[in-house]
């Protein structure tokens, strides 16, 4: 009889950790093949999806039960994480306490840890815990400080360690230093070796990290990190599962507790923050906790729901969206009835947002003439070097980027997801090189410099009549960049295009008149102007821009 209920307890046991290893996605996500398959309404989810599209999200991504539930967007692009790399380093403080490499409770006298502008003696009282917790008291300038932060960043000594909570970028880059004085491992090797490589991340690299110093303000950098969605949702399900993955504990269990747990109320709504992570007020009785950056990017953790959410923004073009609940609640909303027994599940769902060769091949030597030291990206320096596997952009501000040929003048910039134009002089040297957002606009400038703007014309028809999309702001930059050039007849047919494309936008007459004023012709320019103001009566700059002219006469 003891022997039987044995083998009944072995048997629960093993039948436990199949389950816990089923929840967890192997080489690959398994997407359930419809909502219903969940216990989930396709009908709500359908207008979580209409909400999603109003939305500035580049890909969203909702994890319920260890299985992908919703899939929209790039979730295989690496965007920039920003903040929420706090988050994945706060997971690394937990592995490493738990081996007993870190003591939380050292002071920063003791730690050595000093910086630009001297530390005073009170300021070094701060300990690793005050600084995870944003309550460090030292208010010393930092990188990677946005111009809010700055804005309300305390004066230096006006509180003391544990006293106040501050978002606290000195902090955050602080604890980088300390994680890697302690450790002796580099945060990104940490990151892959303890986190990445266990989870089996598909996406991550350590070229998508890198260390963001600015001098000026600390000697302490930034540690930005670039991730995609499905392996944030893999970091994210970690913590949903207590720090267990396939049946390993990578975190313990007591660290998750503990780091998610709230120490300091930050809004009217009853949020709170732990360890470098975000405590929800307003979903606490599903135990919410998030990872959350600029834009907004999001890991949720909603252990009360068995739910995982990730949502990506493109901050490379200058997307921005607030942090909204709203999605997050129609998805909520759409839970209707239990799982089915055996559930239905497919490949995961990805749309990719901008394209990469796959099937192109080049002989590495010949990119020796595309090696560029000295490249403008954004307004900031970046070189463009070879590597073992081709070319790759190198940015102190970005990072550094794989380029992917398309022909022997476009490249594609790896996540970025924008292509170069190479422009050579006589001797095959780089002369200039462009950025463009698409690949349609880098196909246009391309015909207007290798084949002329009557061949160009032709080009852009012909992209009409496939039915691709093609932007007003994207041909009003390219006309611009024209203007940049010094090519205004070529910049005046783009803003043409754009004319005829969006006829009732004010913006686009405003720039031709632009081009026709830079060309001198007057007449043509108050015309435009003038046609702008029709559209839009408060368009100051054209009233300015006709004033002048009209002055000059």
């Amino acid at each position: 009889m003891r022997l039987n209920r044995y083998l009944v307890i072995l048997l629960q046991v093993m039948l436990f950790a199949s389950l816990t290893l089923a929840q967890n996605p192997q080489q690959h996500w398994q997407q359930f093949a419809a909502p219903e398959e969940a216990g989930f309404s396709s009908e709500k989810i359908a207008e979580a999806k209409a909400y999603y599209d109003s939305l500035n999200a580049a890909s969203f991504l909702v994890i319920y039960d260890g299985k992908v539930l919703v899939s929209w967007g790039d979730v295989e692009r690496r965007y920039m994480c920003h903040s929420v790399r706090k988050s994945l380093l706060s997971a690394l403080y937990g592995i490493y306490f738990g081996d007993g490499v870190i003591n939380l409770d050292k002071t920063l006298a003791e730690l050595n840890i000093d910086d630009k502008d001297t530390l005073t003696a009170s300021e070094k009282e701060a300990r690793i815990r005050d600084l995870l917790k944003a309550r460090s008291g030292v208010y010393h300038s930092a990188a990677y400080e946005t111009a809010g932060m700055k804005a309300i960043r305390p004066k230096r000594g006006s509180h003391k360690r544990d006293e106040f909570w501050y978002y606290n970028n000195w902090d955050f880059n602080a604890l980088g230093k300390i994680f890697e004085q302690e450790t002796g491992a580099d945060i990104f090797v940490a990151f892959k070796n303890r986190i990445a490589d266990p989870l089996r991340m598909e996406d991550f690299r350590l070229m998508d990290g890198y260390h963001h110093l600015e001098p000026e303000n600390s000697i302490y950098p930034a540690y930005p990190f670039r991730l995609s969605a499905r392996d944030m949702a893999r970091f994210g399900l970690l913590f949903l599962r207590e720090g267990v993955w396939n049946g390993e504990q990578i975190i313990s269990k007591e660290w998750i507790k503990e780091s998610t747990t709230s120490y300091s109320t930050t809004d009217n709504r009853g949020g709170g923050y732990g360890y470098l992570w975000w405590v929800s007020g307003e979903l606490k009785d599903l135990g919410m906790y998030s990872a959350l950056g600029v834009g907004a990017q999001i890991i949720a953790v909603l252990p009360g729901a068995n739910l995982v959410v990730v949502q990506r923004v493109d901050t490379y073009i200058g997307k921005q969206q607030q942090p909204d609940l709203r999605l997050f609640k129609m998805i909520l909303a759409a839970k209707v009835s239990e799982p089915k027994t055996n559930p239905k599940f497919i490949a995961l769902q990805n749309s990719p947002s901008y394209y990469i060769p796959r099937d192109i091949t080049f002989d590495i030597k010949s990119l020796d003439k595309y090696v560029f030291a000295n490249y403008n990206l954004l307004g900031r320096p970046a070189s463009i070097q070879k590597s073992s596997n081709g070319l790759m952009l190198n940015s102190p501000a970005f990072g550094t980027f794989n380029l992917f040929q398309i022909s022997e003048t476009k490249f594609v910039i790896e996540d970025l997801g924008q292509y170069l134009y190479f422009e050579f002089d006589p001797n095959d040297k780089p002369l200039r090189i462009s950025l463009h957002q698409t690949m349609a606009m880098a196909d246009l400038y391309s015909a207007v410099m290798e084949k002329g703007m009557e061949a160009a014309i032709q080009e852009y028809h012909s992209m009409k009549e496939k039915s691709l999309r093609i932007q007003e702001s994207e041909l009003n930059n390219l006309g611009y960049q024209f203007l940049g050039m010094n090519k205004a007849t070529e910049a005046i047919e783009i803003f043409k295009l754009n004319v005829e494309a969006n006829p009732e936008s004010f913006n686009v007459y405003d720039s031709l008149g632009e081009g026709y004023m830079t060309m001198g012709n007057d007449s043509l320019a108050i015309q435009n102007y003038n046609k702008s103001l029709e559209l839009n009566s408060r368009n100051t700059n054209a009233e300015l821009m006709i004033k002048r002219m009209m002055e000059n006469k």
